[in-house]
């Protein structure tokens, strides 16, 4: 095998470890909440011990134009509809939304894994599909919902396939350079997944295989950390232990943060910056305080959630709604039904 060809394998290796299999279509109708991304209209002053998110201003890291997607089979039903957003360096942004609302659909167009049906996605200006899978590599890493290996691997040659972008081609005929082993080595000491470095990854349990998916994308050393559901399979303890992480990282080398959360806790704990999705359209945008409130959340998810204030962190919490008393319908309404329709769209 030719250098060449070898660098171009381990390249497709490391891109069968980050495809998390699709997002299913999202058929269901919505609306956009606030106006436009550049008038952040959730937005509301923190509590007291909150944190403002970052402001818009100044060049984007990444710019969505009026973004749809559809999956190839989703009909009538696009996944993504008309989604405008501005993401500057060093926001640490999440995304929150209903099964479905399209999270997952828009973390992939960030990456490049998928291209928009219409509209654009632009990275430092420049539309994103006109760079190489290496130099997004580069620049960008991302943990799926799932680790899908195609291949047996023990957990420290698995890791080091996340210095597969940096590698010249003769690099694999060399061997890991001293900087690559660095970064295998401080990925593995940041996730605590050094102790089975030798485990075949296969036979880890789901949390554990969730921590090595995270040492191969902080092995990358992007500017740029995506994230879809960093704590699924993880319990809460371990769970906050990973966020730690990344957010310790974040600081360090000042990465921009892009993670799909399902708990609006940890969403408002450790997001600068919340993005609800409803229906595949952008509902609201802004700092914990401006979208954890009834008047936001229950419009995509029902009135199924409580409203609390986090006594240590002074940020906008919630509770499950509980059991409905006398078996009482969930149900007061579908989420979304009194949202307004754009116009023009069929009821």
């Amino acid at each position: 095998m030719t250098a060449r060809a070898l660098d171009e394998s381990r390249v497709s290796q490391l891109a069968s470890c980050l495809q998390d299999g699709g997002a299913a279509p999202d058929g269901r109708e919505g609306a956009r909440i606030p106006g436009s991304a550049g008038n952040r209209q959730a937005t509301a002053g923190p509590p007291s011990g909150g944190r403002a998110a970052c402001p818009q201003s100044g060049p984007a890291l990444f710019e969505l134009a009026g973004v749809s997607y559809a999956y190839p089979g989703g009909g009538d039903h696009p996944a993504l509809t008309d989604v405008s957003v501005r993401l500057q360096r060093g926001e640490y942004v999440t995304l929150l939304g209903p099964n479905g609302a399209g999270k997952s659909t828009l973390l992939r167009l960030l990456a490049g894994v998928l291209s928009p049906s219409t509209g654009g996605v632009l990275l430092d200006g420049a539309p994103i599909g006109l760079r190489s899978r290496r130099a997004l590599a580069r620049r960008i890493a991302m943990l799926p919902q799932r680790l899908q290996l195609t291949f047996d691997s023990c957990v420290e040659d698995l890791v080091a396939l996340g210095r597969t972008p940096h590698a010249s081609l003769l690099a694999g005929l060399g061997g890991a350079r001293v900087r690559d082993r660095l970064a295998v080595e401080a990925a593995l000491r940041a996730t605590d997944t050094a102790r089975f470095r030798t485990r075949v990854v296969q036979e880890l349990s789901g949390g554990e295989q969730q921590r090595v998916a995270l040492a191969l994308a902080l092995a990358q050393e992007s500017e740029v950390l995506l994230l879809d559901e960093p704590t699924s399979h993880l319990d809460p303890y371990q769970a906050q232990a990973v966020l730690d992480v990344v957010q310790a990282v974040r600081r360090e080398r000042g990465l921009t943060v892009v993670a799909v959360f399902h708990d609006v806790n940890l969403a408002a704990l450790y997001g600068e910056r919340l993005l609800l999705l409803h229906a595949g359209r952008l509902a609201a945008d802004g700092p914990p305080a401006g979208v954890v409130r009834p008047e936001v959340l229950d419009r995509a998810f029902g009135p199924c959630l409580r409203y609390i204030t986090h006594p240590d962190h002074g940020l906008p919490q919630t509770l499950p709604r509980g059991p409905a008393e006398g078996g009482a319908d969930r149900q007061a309404g579908t989420p979304g039904e009194h949202l307004p329709r754009p116009q023009g769209e069929r009821t």
